[in-house]
């Protein structure tokens, strides 16, 4: 687990909970990169960036279609790249 973090006009690699919590915390902008499913990826995604349930276990699943969830704080999106 890793996160990047703009920091000025510069791109902060972050790594470990902790660190991401305390950069969320203070409202940086962030790009989580998540490799596989831990219980702290997960307790990152539920407690730190209050990610609803569903969709915590939506983000591990392959999915083949595109969509958009509407929840009050945030749009969850599944987008595919053109090739």
């Amino acid at each position: 687990m890793q996160a990047f973090v703009l920091e000025g006009d510069t791109i902060a690699r972050l790594e470990g909970v902790k660190e991401i919590h305390e950069a969320h915390e203070l409202g940086k902008r962030l790009w989580l990169d998540l490799d596989e499913r831990t219980a702290a990826s997960d307790e990152l995604l539920l407690e730190t960036f209050k990610i609803h349930p569903l969709v915590c276990e939506d983000i591990w699943l392959d999915r083949s279609v595109p969509k958009i969830d509407r929840f009050d704080d945030y749009l969850y999106i599944i987008v595919h790249g053109v090739r």
